[in-house]
């Protein structure tokens, strides 16, 4: 093959085969022949990510967009690696600036709204999140040391609670028996009250 579109169209065919690294060298291939072209960068991108080479999979699309900084699917390919690198923030602002070159693109907008979604259930979590880490160090404090049981109730609704004796801490999990000795594993959330025994 001598062209960069040979190489293009043979790297589709393998996509749809699923043979994403064959696909990648194609689009290098044709990439070499043609550097101008920011679709050969964006393939490229979506087989990196494909293959989890996602600092290669930015790169490329970061390219894509340098040769047409009003494409869309750079955007999306860009801020879909960079949510794998769990670089959120950076991928949120990354497909909004798509969204402000393509504002129709429904993939764009489905990826900024599911991770905007994500981040603020993520900040609403933040003070529950610290109630458990409470909660595990009051109880690692003293039920990790030997030979001391804890007795412990937790709140399981405005009704009801759990009580018994911990076993085990681990993992922000308790291991415990209840008072008819069955054994049971919860998450430390919370836990009211705690006595040594």
């Amino acid at each position: 093959m001598s062209t960069a579109k040979e190489w293009k169209d043979k790297g589709n065919l393998l996509v749809q085969e699923r043979k994403y690294g064959e696909a990648l060298e194609c689009y290098s291939k044709a990439i070499e022949l043609d550097p101008n072209d920011p679709i050969l960068y964006s393939n490229r991108s979506a087989m990196h990510f494909n293959c989890c080479h996602y600092d290669d999979a930015i790169y490329d699309a970061e390219e894509a967009i340098r040769l047409k900084p009003d494409y869309a699917k750079a955007y999306l390919r860009k801020g879909n690696a960079l949510e794998k690198k769990q670089r959120y923030q950076e991928a949120l602002s990354t497909y909004k600036i798509g969204l402000e070159k393509d504002s129709n693109n429904k993939q764009l907008l489905e990826a900024f709204q599911n991770l905007d979604n994500l981040l603020q259930s993520i900040n609403n979590n933040q003070h529950e999140i610290k109630d458990i880490n409470d909660d595990r160090n009051l109880i690692e404090k003293y039920a990790l040391k030997k030979n001391v049981k804890i007795y412990f109730l937790k709140q399981i609704s405005d009704k009801s609670t759990l009580k018994g004796i911990i076993e085990e801490v681990k993992d922000g999990l308790i291991y415990f028996q209840d008072e008819h000795n069955k054994f049971h594993i919860i998450n430390l959330q919370n836990v009211v009250d705690i006595k040594i025994i």
